[in-house]
């Protein structure tokens, strides 16, 4: 199933058992870098709402990345 938001087709890696891109990025990041990504793509999502594509649909994936972002932070470093 497609989730343009949550878990977009285009974002799976074929051929690996449809491993997500953001689950690699989870893995090879450090705590660090990882937070950096989804603060900074939390902020890209909000700065374009409305303007590229559908605006509730940009803040929906604000707050998926800025879950994730809460999600690391809690964890003290650990990865998925």
């Amino acid at each position: 199933m497609n989730d343009p938001v949550v878990s977009p087709s285009h974002y799976k890696l074929k051929g690996l058992g449809d491993i997500e891109s953001i689950d690699v990025l989870r893995a090879v990041l450090s705590k660090e870098e990882f937070s950096g990504f989804c603060h900074g793509n939390t902020l890209k999502y909000l700065i374009r709402a409305g303007k590229k594509d559908n605006k509730v649909q940009d803040l929906e994936k604000a707050k998926v990345y800025l879950q994730w972002l809460i999600e690391n932070e809690m964890k003290g470093g650990e990865t998925e």
